[in-house]
């Protein structure tokens, strides 16, 4: 038993040295527009699976390989710019496609030509969705979330959508217009963050929604 002390003290030690040691060589890269930035204020970082970084911001999508910044403005004249100035939400999916929320909607890159194929989600191409989250399920469909538009489910191979909209009259419909987050959970089920209206939990085989909400003393 004093051997076992022993051992599981100098064991401690060396996970404390490590664990100081650790914190004392955290350095960090301060990286703002004076660097390439178009903007300070970025709301979402992913790294695709080649390695590159991709910022959202207020003013444009950036790609950013370490050493230079590549920034995708918006141009209202070009349909094969990035579809709106402000970059809410990035998203790889299984097939290494990254899928862009801004506030007109869904974008998409295309690595080989560089440009970007956007979808519009109305009649009205000027409406402002505000896409604040994206995700996928097992069989390619896209769930991304807009501001008092409700939950899209996005078919990738049709080019086609599905509108989900609370209903007053149903509680199994979304408990809100409104999407914060959006999260996949398994093969068939998202979970869908609202402000006000709690969570909510998606079936994507029944279609139906099961709501989850703060009550008070409970």
């Amino acid at each position: 038993m004093k051997t076992f002390r022993n051992i599981l003290a100098l064991l401690s030690f060396i996970l404390l040295f490590h664990c100081c040691y650790s914190r004392q060589e955290i350095r960090f890269e301060h990286i703002t527009v004076q660097d390439g930035l178009p903007e300070n204020s970025v709301r979402q970082i992913i790294q695709d699976y080649q390695g590159f970084l991709w910022f959202a911001t207020q003013n444009g999508l950036v790609k950013y390989d370490g050493y230079k910044f590549i920034v995708y403005y918006f141009n209202p004249s070009d349909s094969h710019s990035i579809g709106g100035r402000n970059i809410f939400s990035l998203f790889e999916d299984k097939s290494k496609d990254i899928w862009i929320g801004t506030e007109f909607g869904l974008s998409k890159y295309d690595r080989e030509k560089n440009w970007f194929d956007n979808y519009s989600l109305g009649d009205n191409i000027k409406d402002r969705y505000y896409i604040f989250s994206i995700c996928e399920d097992d069989y390619g469909f896209l769930y991304f979330g807009s501001f008092d538009n409700g939950l899209f489910e996005f078919d990738k191979a049709n080019k086609s959508y599905t509108k989900f909209l609370n209903n007053p009259a149903d509680t199994n419909s979304i408990s809100s217009n409104s999407i914060n987050g959006v999260l996949r959970n398994d093969s068939s089920s998202i979970w869908i963050g609202t402000p006000g209206g709690g969570i909510n939990k998606l079936d994507t085989k029944a279609q139906t929604f099961k709501r989850y909400k703060y009550i008070p003393g409970d």
